[in-house]
């Protein structure tokens, strides 16, 4: 078993030597090739722009910004990829380091490959472990040497449970909540009563989708609320539609818009194109005057491709955003760890998501508060204000949004019951804050 290493350009050899070095950490076989994307691509001797030996079990392929040398495995070969080097990506004129990786580590893709051929090689399965306690060795020895130069420990103390990332955010509790109001700019309907919700109401943090009709709209009324960007591929709903901003073929279905399924996304997108149009909808909701706090996927089942995944946190690793990830649970459906790679990378996520349902009496949401386990637990609501047109964009799902809208009311019943279980409500801002300050430290 091995895996197929493909570059642009042999400028790009330090980088995607990296690769190889933690592959050989592993025990993993690999081959390493220059490829042009338009010169050689049919070449078959050339994994992996062409069919990979039958050994290859997976790819890693870089190139500048502008090249096409990822994209050509996933158009020839069954496997999956990863990595794609940026004109950023390599080192500067000096031979210094890559711009975006001067002052702190952005661990690579390279341990996903690992991880996900262990799924089928017993001889990694063993070697795997012995890698891992190389890793945690050196963390020690860094954190040996850290205390060294402090010149003493930390005084041990008997407090209370403390979730680790409650802690981080200077909280001495056990859990918490966030409460966010997804999809602002989903209709008028929906501005109106996201923007209550955070105004008078419980909810701490909403998440815009900036493809939506009504996205601007909400722009015009942003006050400096904590709001992020809830990135868009898909358009669920039957009559109610909306689009990529950016010139993206591979993002359209036969209606003019983004597809209405997963599946549908996963098997016609061209990555490319889905890096350049989240870009673009994250930078229009900046140019519009948002602070955003956060990134989060609408059809979050889009990330549970690992090349979406990529696509996603290598955006908020970038910009320094907190995101929204499924529940660990959630880990073994996917077939790779999608939360170890965000904390390789130090991007901060609340412990687990709930998606709420319909629920509107007080007495439900005190069980479910009551009921969480430690640790900082994200609650989602899609409020809007009942009306007909919200029940003819969402026959399906209009009972809910409208009382998902009551329930986040000033004084509702998830307020109350907020108050009645002493949670303790936190946003998205405060985490994108311990963000910030832990990279600073680095």
């Amino acid at each position: 078993m091995s895996v197929a290493i493909g570059m642009g350009s042999d400028a790009d050899e330090p980088i995607m030597r990296q690769a190889a070095e933690a592959l050989n950490g592993s025990g993993v076989a690999w081959q390493m090739r220059v490829l042009s994307a338009h010169r050689s691509r049919t070449t078959p001797s050339t994994p992996p722009a062409g069919p990979p030996t039958a050994a290859s079990k997976a790819i890693i392929a870089g190139a500048g910004g502008a090249a096409d040398v990822p994209g050509v495995p996933a158009a020839v070969t069954h496997l999956a990829r990863w990595t794609r080097l940026t004109a950023l990506d390599r080192p500067d004129a000096k031979g210094g380091p890559p711009r975006h990786r001067r002052g702190r580590r952005r661990p690579p893709r390279r341990a996903l490959v690992v991880r996900i051929l262990t799924t089928s090689d017993p001889d990694l399965v063993e070697k795997r472990p012995q890698a891992r306690q190389q890793m945690a060795a050196q963390v020690h020895a860094r954190g040996a040497t850290m205390q060294a130069r402090l010149g003493r420990w930390a005084p041990a103390a008997t407090v209370p449970p403390v979730s680790e990332l409650l802690a981080r955010l200077g909280f001495a509790t056990a859990r918490a909540v966030i409460v966010c109001a997804d999809e602002l700019g989903f209709s008028l309907a929906a501005n109106e009563a996201v923007y209550a919700a955070l105004r008078s109401g419980p909810a701490t943090s909403a998440s815009l989708i900036v493809a939506a009709p009504w996205a601007r709209g909400a722009a015009a009324d942003y006050r400096g609320e904590d709001v992020g960007v809830q990135l868009a591929l898909n358009a669920e709903h039957d009559l109610y539609r909306w689009g990529p901003l950016t010139h993206a073929p591979s993002l359209l279905d036969g209606d003019g818009g983004f597809p209405r399924t997963v599946e549908d996304v996963w098997e016609h997108a061209d990555l490319d194109e889905v890096r350049r149009e989240w870009r673009a909808q994250l930078e229009r909701a900046i140019y519009w005057g948002f602070d955003v706090s956060h990134l989060a996927v609408h059809r979050a089942e889009v990330t549970l491709k690992p090349e979406f995944f990529d696509a996603y946190l290598d955006l908020a690793d970038e910009l320094a955003l907190p995101i929204r990830l499924p529940s660990a649970d959630i880990e073994t459906k996917a077939g790779f760890p999608f939360r170890s790679l965000a904390a390789e990378a130090a991007v901060l996520c609340p412990a687990r998501v709930v998606d709420l349902g319909p629920a509107q009496l007080a007495e439900e949401f005190v069980e479910l508060l009551a009921g969480l386990p430690e640790g900082l637990t994200e609650l989602v609501l899609r409020p809007v204000l009942d009306g007909p047109e919200l029940r003819r964009a969402a026959p399906k799902s209009w009972a809910e949004r409208s009382g998902h809208a009551v329930a986040l009311a000033s004084g509702g019943a998830l307020a109350r019951a907020l108050e009645a279980t002493a949670t303790l409500p936190v946003s998205y801002r405060q985490l994108r804050a311990a963000m910030r300050s832990e990279r600073k430290g680095r």
